[in-house]
């Protein structure tokens, strides 16, 4: 919401994506372990948002369709 109020700077820009596809990349790794539980809907749903804020729709269909997510097979 405040991306565009220039309020950021475009350090503070990088430090957030960099935080956004840190916590993707470790709940990747945890979905792969194979653990399932309600918790992890709602982190898989975060890591969607992020995705999403990120413009990154490989990321999002990863959490969304991906090995482990919630619309896989």
């Amino acid at each position: 919401m405040i991306h565009d109020a220039d309020v950021l700077s475009p350090e503070e820009h990088q430090a957030i994506e960099r935080c956004f596809r840190f916590c993707m990349e470790v709940l990747d790794q945890h979905i792969r372990s194979g653990h399932t539980s309600s918790w992890l809907l709602s982190e898989i749903t975060g890591a969607v948002y992020c995705a999403m804020v990120l413009q990154d729709p490989e990321r999002a269909l990863r959490f969304a369709m991906g090995p482990g997510a919630p619309g896989s097979s």
